[in-house]
């Protein structure tokens, strides 16, 4: 795994070895900063909780929070958490401020990994329970991985000199599509025999995208290239439409854009606006869609990244 992430696991394990207390993981969607925080932890010789919030807000029952969630699968199963501290307990807590309090009272450094961390609600009551473990705490070190950096940046408010957050995201670790070479040496290596010219379809779908190089590869070593093509699709379709199912109005746009993006081609958002006839749409466009962090957008002209997106929306 170093090999295809060299610079970011550089980067954690230099703020890991100062004892950074805020960390955020960044870089565009399907980069893999789920895989690699997990795998980077597991390796690391430090405590660590491994916290899923898009997994716990799935699993958590109606009389449950968050925090009373956590526990029980930190305890149980282990589907969304993970730790490598033995007997880890937290009694009689309920609320994220007792959780990090009572991580405090064993002196003992943890770094606690917010997956999705964007995904936190009520964000602005976690924004300032954050801000006083950083400010005021000496063990608890927090790491910050979002699916969506956009969306996790506007949230922390960076510009808002009242948000909570302002002022303490200093450590950051930068995650990257991979290049063409890098897809070509993941593919030859896991995928003994492979033609170039399946090399590089793969790498024109994805455009690099860690995740779902990895993905292909997993099929390939199972199926035969058309099928493993179009297992992909299918895997790439159902995790974009799942994260956006809560919002007819980003679907509706998405779909138009990969309509008329085919083959990585550009529109222009005036297009948008005179396709869905819709005046506000720009408006709209910046706040849900390039949020998203699924489409490359350069003020005009629109596409969906990578390429794989304009065939499966």
């Amino acid at each position: 795994m170093v090999d295809y992430f060299e610079y970011p696991t550089w980067q954690l394990r230099n703020h890991v070895r100062w004892g950074e207390r805020f960390i955020i993981l960044r870089g565009p969607r399907f980069t893999g900063k789920t895989y690699f925080v997990r795998k980077v932890f597991e390796e690391f010789n430090v405590p660590y909780i491994y916290i899923d919030v898009a997994g716990i807000r799935k699993i958590k029952a109606p009389r449950s929070n968050f925090i009373q969630t956590v526990k029980k699968d930190l305890n149980g199963l282990q589907e969304y958490t993970k730790t490598n501290i033995d007997n880890l307990k937290f009694p009689n807590c309920r609320y994220v401020r007792c959780f990090l309090k009572q991580l405090e009272d064993r002196e003992e450094h943890v770094y606690v990994v917010f997956d999705h961390a964007e995904l936190l609600h009520p964000w602005e009551t976690y924004g300032r329970v954050f801000k006083g473990e950083i400010d005021l705490g000496k063990y608890v070190h927090l790491v910050f991985v979002p699916a969506s950096t956009p969306l996790l940046i506007k949230k922390m408010g960076i510009y808002d000199p009242d948000a909570p957050l302002f002022a303490r995201w200093k450590k950051y670790v930068d995650l990257e599509y991979w290049g063409a070479g890098d897809v070509k040496r993941y593919l030859e290596e896991r995928i003994p025999g492979i033609e170039e010219n399946e090399i590089w379809y793969a790498y024109e779908l994805t455009e690099g995208a860690p995740q779902f190089v990895m993905k292909y590869a997993e099929y390939r070593r199972r199926y035969p290239k058309k099928k493993s093509i179009e297992e992909l699709k299918k895997f790439v379709r159902e995790k974009v439409l799942e994260e956006i199912a809560d919002s007819k109005w980003k679907q509706r746009i998405l779909k138009v854009i990969a309509e008329e993006t085919s083959s990585g081609r550009y529109m222009r958002l005036k297009t948008i606006q005179n396709i869905l006839g819709d005046n506000n749409v720009k408006d709209m466009f910046i706040q849900e869609v390039v949020n998203t962090n699924f489409v490359y957008f350069d003020g005009n002209n629109i596409r969906l990244k990578p390429t794989i997106l304009s065939y499966v929306l």
